[in-house]
């Protein structure tokens, strides 16, 4: 199995990637990684 990870494409291209350890404290984080994904997040702009 490959990964689709789009970091991993950087790196292999020589990109460094940094990583940024992030507190959330009650805020809501959004994540498209699949097809799924993106009905959840465009209802929650809609919000904004």
């Amino acid at each position: 199995m490959m990964e689709g990870l789009e970091q991993l494409r950087f790196l292999e291209n020589g990109t460094p990637v940094a990583c940024v350890e992030v507190e959330a404290q009650g805020r809501l984080f959004w994540e498209l990684n699949n097809p799924e994904d993106i009905p959840r997040i465009e209802a929650a702009l809609k919000e904004l």
